[in-house]
């Protein structure tokens, strides 16, 4: 497994126009051969700015490097520009590979 991630600081006042621009965004993703699962995560807030990430998990890291080349890709950040002003600094992207797995069913 494969994951990668984007860290945003959000204006303080931004948080909802941000989330609106993640929702009603065409990702493409449902498209793409080896994702696993997408999430937009919301963190904690400081003085000035919220902390996101949008979490993305792959079958793999050629899954990941595909999709960065594919016209999904494209056009699912065609848009990414309309949340800049709603940014303090540039997005980070960090990437993982899983080295331990485990799967839990809760509550059963």
């Amino acid at each position: 497994m494969f994951i990668a991630m984007n860290a945003f600081k959000v204006k303080k006042d931004s948080g909802d126009a941000f989330e609106a621009a993640w929702r009603d965004r065409d990702t493409y993703l449902n498209e793409v051969p080896g994702i696993l699962h997408f999430a937009l995560l919301r963190g904690d807030t400081e003085e000035d700015a919220i902390n996101y990430s949008s979490h993305t998990m792959w079958k793999s890291r050629e899954d990941f490097d595909a999709w960065t080349k594919s016209e999904a890709f494209v056009q699912s950040h065609r848009g990414g520009g309309s949340t800049t002003p709603l940014l303090l600094s540039h997005p980070e992207v960090s990437t993982w590979d899983a080295v331990l797995e485990q799967d839990f069913q809760s509550g059963e």
